[in-house]
């Protein structure tokens, strides 16, 4: 993770996220840390636009730093967010089983990624960090700045749903079905140019 002694920038606690977290901390709560960050991080979720915008920066003590904040993201995942609190898309791999490595660096070739998510680093496929299976709203305890909209927990909600009715159609296509719609030809073609052994690891790898 971080290192409480870098020094960096934007500094410690002034990311809209972190000023949250430090204004709404309870010293004296017995729970463990990473327990109460991630009640916070899901509180800030909830919070509207503006309510972010209003947040000041807040100057944490080093001993703040270092429990609450360096555990949390490595200094790669704090870099690829903005200091307005942003991130915009991302590319999560999901799928770390054996025998879809291959799969994923053939897709990866394929796509560019500086026009599907506007920054190379947005790809997010380190097994360390991110292999949650199937479980992958989990992304969100690490970059709540996905979420940035006028209301936020029921747009977040919605997206949920569409991910997981896209997740479904596209599982059901790649056993065989039709195209659902205009949004799977991209996945038709990959399927017709890769072999039919790799089709499904190529697209859900």
């Amino acid at each position: 993770m971080s290192s409480p002694d870098e020094e960096i920038d934007p500094p410690w606690g002034s990311l809209p996220v972190e000023a949250y977290i430090l204004q709404n901390w309870d010293a004296s709560s017995s729970e463990e840390p990473a327990k109460q960050r991630k009640k916070l991080v899901q509180a800030y979720i909830k919070t509207s636009p503006l309510d972010r915008l209003s947040l000041s920066p807040v100057t944490p003590s080093q001993d703040q730093i270092e429990t609450i904040l360096v555990p949390w993201r490595t200094m790669f995942q704090r870099d690829i967010v903005s200091e307005q609190g942003e991130l915009g898309c991302v590319w999560l791999r999901t799928d770390y089983s054996e025998g879809t490595d291959d799969a994923h660096e053939s897709l990866v070739e394929n796509v560019d990624f500086c026009i599907v998510v506007d920054d190379e680093d947005r790809l997010l496929d380190n097994e360390e960090l991110y292999n949650f299976g199937d479980d992958w709203r989990r992304i969100l305890d690490v970059f709540p700045e996905l979420v940035n909209s006028d209301g936020a927990y029921a747009t977040h909600q919605e997206f949920l749903q569409e991910a997981e009715d896209f997740l479904i159609k596209a599982k059901a296509y790649l056993a065989g079905g039709d195209i659902p719609d205009s949004s799977f030809e991209w996945i038709d073609s990959i399927k017709n140019n890769s072999p039919a052994a790799e089709a499904d690891q190529t697209i859900m790898g």
